[in-house]
């Protein structure tokens, strides 16, 4: 294995012998390859989106990020802050140096400027500089850092020096001479125990004693959040993470929090930001971290004292923001709108979002997107079809059979039939069409309309209908067309309004509201409540065949009721194989429960994607989830970064990576790389592969996952898993979070809390085992982890590419080939 690897360092580099599909224009020119250190610095798009996400009033901040930012950022990315195979620092959860240092540093000058407590220019330098280098024992691998005698204080500055410049602290702050033993100083009294040297007579101290104390208080508060907030109430167990919000903003703030007790994915995110809006908009509370099942606030002390909302006002809150949020999308987008032999079809949640007249201007809407002009017409073959019934004796001999093979025709006709159906469900479909008829002033034909018969589901009547209407309302373009729709929309609704406000309104999110008031908590106002017992009784009832036997849930183990899944409920064929099922009985299709067809039915109306995956086409391209994890939270600053980052996250192209590696660099270099993955413009939805949420740029979701379609006629296993893998381990560089890649679409863990390495390969393929030879990585594992998948991969290429193909299904046999090779 290792000399195979040594063989990928060696690989001929030239273009012509290699063949090398070349990156596109765009990226050559962001990226020199040829270019010095800091020109790669320049267009990292992680800086600049963390840049970018800083007030613009706050020139220190902004200025750290953009000299310390990308030297912080390729030295801190992969150094472990807590956690590490090593076996004395395993038991830690993995937190990478880097997000150490912007856990830290964002809350903590958040608490600051909240309090309205003021900062000189140098002080906050002095404090930037201290806590980015406050683990200086770590950075050098020596513990007993100190100042107490001349040969140790020498050692110590030299060790300092050597990092303020490796990190451009010195341009970050030219003053760094005269402030040297000040940052001294808050270096080794970061920390209230270990290493801590609060004696003033070994700095000769520029700073006032006052000053120095608060600098120092806040190093302490950020050490003390970025270790410990681990979940929204984490502060809870943590008196000395109270005391320093009480110290630092001088008793003016508290914590306060809202959580959710589990993540499932959209539902959960659509919880998270319902109530972050409720609390930080009618609370006046400030959104200090987040994680994914909940977010923790700063809010002022003595502030008035609102009745916090309770079980049910949370539950209408969250109903009303998903409502919101899925009316915008399926306006914007008509998810699931298609056309077949029988006419239009759309999802049966439509239902629970639209009142009829909003249904019918959907349904408007989607009538001129799928028959739109450049639409070969059906109008012909209908006619044709009519003319053959009449030959048959089918339809009465003196109905003249003859219009246009027309677009418009089956615009027309099948919007009517629309109309019909649906207005029809109120009242008689026989009342609704003769409306119709007489508003198109069409009721002459009534007689003949009722006589001809529809074959098949095809609305035969009202194409006959719609061709006579036109020919003798010649003329109409698009526009008119609209306007003739929107009109009969008004009419029909008009006349109809008294029975259809009759009919009982059925209420859709009933389970919501359960759900919500059973898992949701506000500072501890609301107690989560599971129940086990039913829960557990369910469970039971699926391994009985028969009588009080229960289908059970295939994606989950809720006490909620199930029901089989049908192909609107879920995204995957509902007949694939579970375990849950018992074995040798007659059930073939999985079951669901209520509030997993809600989280399926969110995926499909919020989750952004050009390809129309469903049932067998969804088996069809074996899709891998990537969940990205905060290690341990996300700022309100980092948040945006990685929303803006996830947004541009496009399909990975390993070539260009394979030419960056060829040319020299180290797997390490990949950080600076995130181009790779991350595009510098706003990515074409059109012509996206990737399945990413689309929410709102108003709300910052708190969990981010995406999907990885295997592109490519009939994908094996092994092809399905060889970008998904490699982007799982880019990804942790360029999000700077923990990473799960699985098959699963139900997250495999709540919050990070729950497990400690860096990626998680939830059940890959053997070609990953083989090469990795395991599937969970520590933080100081994924940089040989990289170098080892890109040899692979690199073989594999030069092994059996085919022009543009890289042919991973290749992938097992090789990693097989180079773990059995005696060499």
């Amino acid at each position: 294995m290792v000399k195979q690897l040594e063989t990928f360092s060696q690989l001929d580099d030239s273009e012509e012998s290699r063949e090398v599909t070349p990156i596109p224009t765009q990226l050559d020119q962001l990226i020199d390859l040829t270019g010095d250190e800091a020109e790669v610095e320049e267009v990292s798009a992680h800086i600049a989106l963390l840049k970018g996400a800083i007030p613009d009033n706050d020139s220190v901040l902004q200025d750290y990020v953009e000299v310390v930012g990308p030297r912080m950022q390729k030295e801190y990315t992969l150094r472990s802050a807590k956690g590490s195979s090593v076996k004395k620092y395993a038991r830690n959860d993995d937190q990478s140096m880097l997000a150490h240092i912007l856990n830290g540093v964002f809350p903590t000058l958040q608490i600051v400027r909240e309090s309205e407590t003021d900062l000189s220019p140098i002080e906050k330098q002095l404090y930037l500089i201290a806590y980015t280098l406050h683990d200086l024992d770590k950075l050098v691998n020596v513990r007993e850092l100190s100042v107490a005698d001349a040969e140790k204080k020498r050692e110590f500055y030299n060790y300092l020096d050597e990092w303020v410049e490796g990190l451009n602290c010195d341009m970050f702050c030219p003053e760094y001479d005269e402030y040297r033993e000040d940052i001294g100083y808050l270096v080794l009294n970061t920390q209230v125990k270990y290493g801590a040297d609060l004696n003033p007579q070994n700095f000769d101290r520029q700073l006032p004693t006052d000053r120095h104390e608060f600098l120092k208080n806040m190093c302490r508060c950020s050490d003390l959040i970025a270790y410990f907030m681990k979940n929204p109430a984490s502060f809870l167990e943590r008196q000395d993470i109270r005391d320093s919000l009480t110290l630092l903003s001088r008793g003016k703030l508290v914590f306060s929090y809202h959580k959710v007790s589990e993540n499932r994915g959209m539902l959960t995110n659509v919880i998270n930001n319902a109530l972050l809006a409720e609390m930080r908009d009618n609370f006046g509370w400030k959104p200090f971290l987040f994680f994914p099942t909940g977010v923790t606030y700063l809010r002022v002390r003595n502030s008035e004292d609102k009745v916090l909302p309770s079980g049910d006002d949370i539950a209408e809150v969250v109903v009303e923001k998903l409502k919101t949020y899925c009316t915008s999308r399926l306006r914007q987008n008509l998810n699931g709108f298609t056309r077949g032999g029988k006419g239009f079809k759309y999802a049966d949640y439509y239902d629970a979002f639209f009142q009829p007249d909003g249904m019918l201007e959907l349904i408007q809407k989607g009538c001129f997107k799928i028959l739109r002009q450049d639409k070969a017409p059906s109008a012909g073959k209908r006619l044709v079809k009519l003319q053959q019934l009449q030959t048959e004796g089918k339809i009465p001999e003196d109905i003249s059979l003859d219009f246009e093979d027309d677009l418009r025709v089956d615009q027309l006709a099948e919007y009517l039939v629309e109309v019909e159906k649906l207005v029809g469900g109120f009242a008689s479909r026989e009342t609704v069409a003769n409306e119709i008829l007489s508003y198109l002033g069409m009721s002459k034909l009534q007689e003949a309309f009722a006589s001809i018969p529809s074959q098949g589901g095809v609305p035969l009547p009202w194409y006959f209908i719609a061709g006579k209407y036109l020919l003798q309302n010649s003329g109409k373009d698009e526009n008119d067309m609209r306007i003739l729709f929107e009109e009969i929309t008004k009419h029909i609704t008009k006349v109809f309004a008294e029975t259809i406000q009759n009919q009982p309104q059925s209420d859709n999110f009933t389970i919501l509201r359960d759900y919500v008031k059973q898992t949701v908590d506000i500072n501890g106002h609301q107690g989560i409540r599971q129940d086990f017992q039913t829960e557990l009784t369910r469970y039971t009832n699926t391994k009985k065949v028969g009588r009080g036997s229960d289908k059970g849930c295939s994606l989950c183990s809720s006490a909620f009721q199930t029901q089989e899944s049908s192909e609107t409920d879920v995204i995957f064929a509902p007949q694939v194989f579970s375990h849950k099922n018992p074995i040798n009985s007659g059930r073939v299709r999985r079951g669901i429960c209520q509030l997993c067809k809600l989280e399926m039915m969110l995926r499909q109306i919020l989750i952004r994607s050009r390809w129309n995956l469903i049932g067998a086409g969804y088996e069809s391209v074996k899709i891998k989830w990537i969940y990205l994890y905060p290690s341990y939270f996300f700022t309100p600053e980092t948040s945006e970064v990685i929303g803006k980052a996830y947004q541009n996250l496009k399909s990975l192209d390993f070539f260009g990576i394979r030419r960056k590696l060829h040319k020299g660099k180290a797997a390490t270099d990949l950080i600076e790389l995130d181009e790779f993955i991350i595009d510098t413009e706003t990515p074409d939805r059109e012509k996206e592969n990737l399945l990413k949420m689309d929410f709102s740029t108003n709300d910052l979701a708190t969990f981010y996952f995406c999907g990885i379609p295997t592109l490519g006629t009939r994908p094996t296993d092994t092809e399905s898993w060889a970008m998904p893998t490699l982007l799982g381990l880019l990804s942790t560089l360029a999000f700077n979070a923990k990473v799960v890649v699985t098959e699963s679409q139900v997250p495999l863990y709540h919050s990070a809390e729950e497990f400690k390495e860096t990626v998680v390969l939830n059940a890959p393929h053997p070609f990953v085992t083989h090469t990795l030879q395991k599937e969970r990585l520590r933080i100081d594992e994924v940089e040989k982890s990289l170098e080892k998948l890109s040899a692979v991969y690199d073989i594999n290429i030069d092994a059996f590419r085919d022009g543009a193909k890289p042919q991973y299904q290749h992938l097992n046999s090789v990693a097989g080939n180079i773990e059995t090779d005696p060499l």
